[in-house]
């Protein structure tokens, strides 16, 4: 019976972990979708290495929005060739109008993915919701409406007048028609991502405006963002929230990731730059905002969704941007060591740094002093040996040997040091008594030889 019910356990243990198996597995990637336009395009087709917050969530790989394809000119995505992940509808310059099938692309935002007079996207909302109903996304990503806005800013210089919440009302019903029409009615099964959009209005490209221009804009932002949020309540949906992402960035005068401050002004190298927020255009994100905007996808879709999905830590953010790619850590042993027999050895890695400012915190340094290739002789940036451990090492008097340190910045970069010498030299003390006694027996010989020289010239 102890038998048959020990095996009974152990086929309930195996069971329960090819079922937890599984369910990690399926957690370590979903299956996504996105509607929206140039902030959901995919950076990528645009330049090598350059990543928005789809391209960062695959190359992590959190997400997977399908193959990545080029699409021809007369596909509905009129990519012309530049390529687009297949689940991922997003589109340069597309508004809630041409998601829903206008003929009218309105051309604010240009870009490789987004032709003047190109064709719009039908697809937009058809994609998600085939792809959805057909089980081949499970979730998906609507950012769409910043276009819509950026017509209302600039139309008929209502900006300079105010704006009135009620412009939003048409662009609030056609956000609201695309998220029913791409659930087919909220009967889809696809987990909805509903994007909030950051403040127009105290973005840099509407910096030379009015104050009172930019709290209008603020207002009618807020005024549209709020229907998300009832979209959201309403459905059940996770919401992604880029206006107080980009209001926490802003008010606090920037960010600091992985050692390296994010300053929340615009570029001055195009797409990509070191420490901004914004491009030259004072409009789109760079890289390592879009690397926060993925991050508070996956928060999202963890606390709406139960899943357990995993962040893009401070270093893969700057590595995978290109904000500070991975390198080498620096590693020097120090100078030559030398100690009399009983000292103890002062170790000192001076000089041992990392090119990625970030990863200088993490460094771990370990040390091999009697050459044997295993460096667990000692460890830390100056560690001391006492001549007991020494000793128990198997150093002894009058040898030499080689001292190495190896830097370890805990992402995957190690260097080992070129060698040091390291030597034990007699005491002091005995030293001295040694060259005393010679000194002496050379000047007892030289008296006897002084007064041998003496005696004969007497004689």
């Amino acid at each position: 019976m102890l038998v048959h019910r020990s095996r009974f356990v152990s086929l309930i243990l195996v069971s329960l972990s090819a079922v937890l198996w599984s369910d990690t597995s399926a957690k370590a990637q979903i299956k996504v979708g996105a509607i929206g336009d140039s902030f959901t395009d995919e950076y990528s087709a645009l330049g090598s290495g350059l990543k928005n917050w789809v391209d960062l969530l695959v190359a992590s790989g959190t997400a997977d929005f399908g193959p990545f394809a080029n699409f021809p000119v007369s596909d509905p995505r009129n990519t012309g060739g530049a390529g687009s992940y297949t689940y991922n509808y997003a589109k340069g310059g597309a508004t809630t109008t041409s998601a829903l099938g206008s003929t009218n692309l309105i051309p604010f935002i240009q870009n490789n993915n987004s032709q003047t007079g190109s064709q719009n996207r039908p697809d937009l909302w058809p994609g998600i919701r085939g792809a959805g109903t057909s089980g081949q996304i499970q979730y998906a990503s609507q950012a769409i409406g910043g276009n819509d806005m950026l017509g209302e800013i600039i139309n008929s210089q209502r900006l300079l007048l105010g704006l009135d919440t009620g412009v939003m009302n048409p662009i609030i019903n056609r956000f609201n028609q695309i998220t029913s029409i791409a659930t087919a009615g909220y009967t889809s099964p696809l987990k909805m991502v509903l994007v909030k959009y950051p403040d127009l209005g105290s973005m840099p490209l509407l910096a030379g405006f009015p104050q009172f221009s930019k709290d209008s804009v603020r207002l009618n932002m807020q005024y549209f963002n709020a229907n998300v949020d009832i979209q959201a309540a309403t459905r059940g949906y996770a919401t992604v929230d880029l206006f107080q992402l980009w209001d926490n960035i802003r008010m606090a005068g920037g960010i600091n990731i992985h050692g390296i401050h994010i300053h929340p002004g615009v570029s001055s190298g195009g797409l990509q730059d070191l420490n901004s927020v914004w491009i030259s255009d004072g409009l789109h994100p760079t890289p390592i905002f879009h690397a926060l905007w993925a991050n508070e996808f996956v928060r999202a879709v963890n606390s709406t969704y139960g899943t357990s999905l995993s962040e893009l830590t401070p270093k893969a953010m700057v590595t995978l941007t290109g904000l500070d790619p991975q390198q080498a850590p620096i590693a020097v042993a120090g100078n030559e060591y030398t100690i009399q027999i009983g000292q103890s050895l002062n170790l000192d890695a001076q000089g041992s740094t990392d090119p990625n400012p970030g990863d200088i915190p993490y460094l771990t340094y370990s040390w091999d002093i009697t050459g044997n290739d295993v460096f667990d002789d000692a460890s830390g940036f100056s560690p001391t040996l006492t001549w007991n451990e020494l000793v128990a090492l198997g150093i002894q008097p009058n040898q030499v040997y080689q001292v190495r340190v190896r830097v370890d910045d805990t992402f995957g970069g190690v260097t080992t040091s070129a060698p040091v010498w390291f030597s034990v030299v007699p005491e002091p003390s005995s030293l001295i008594l040694v060259v005393a006694g010679c000194i002496v027996g050379w000047l007892s010989r030289l008296r006897v030889t002084d007064d041998y020289h003496f005696k004969t010239n007497l004689q």
